[in-house]
């Protein structure tokens, strides 16, 4: 499975590193463009660095740093043995995929240049 986005946009420091993120395509289904769970054009929290739109610390309480909205999930979380663990939600969910019981065991996360020209390694 995979989601691919056209655009992808990480701010800087004094914006708190927020994630502009669009253009979706892919099966996996589009999860951090949700109006309510998604990242984009959220800024990046960690468990010291609170900035997500929620009253509780998403980072602390789902185990890991993200572009929170409302603590919903992302690509960052434990590595849960049972993948419908009963903590699942502190484990890695893509829920436009399997929902949110769901916490699968890897996720794989790679950028590259709009203008990447594949070269033959010279």
């Amino acid at each position: 499975r995979y989601a691919q986005y056209a655009h992808f946009k990480i701010y800087s420091e004094a914006d708190y590193y927020k994630l502009e993120i669009d253009g979706y395509e892919g099966n996996a289904g589009d999860s951090l463009n949700d109006p309510w769970y998604g990242s984009s054009n959220s800024p990046f929290s960690t468990y010291n660095r609170d900035n997500d739109r929620s009253s509780l610390n998403c980072a602390s309480m789902l185990k890991g740093g993200w572009w929170w909205k409302s603590c919903g999930r992302g690509l960052n979380g434990l590595y849960l043995n049972d993948p419908q663990d009963l903590t699942a939600r502190q484990g890695i969910v893509w829920f436009r995929w399997k929902g949110w019981d769901y916490t699968l065991k890897k996720s794989v996360m790679m950028i590259k240049p709009r203008t990447f020209v594949s070269g033959s390694g010279t």
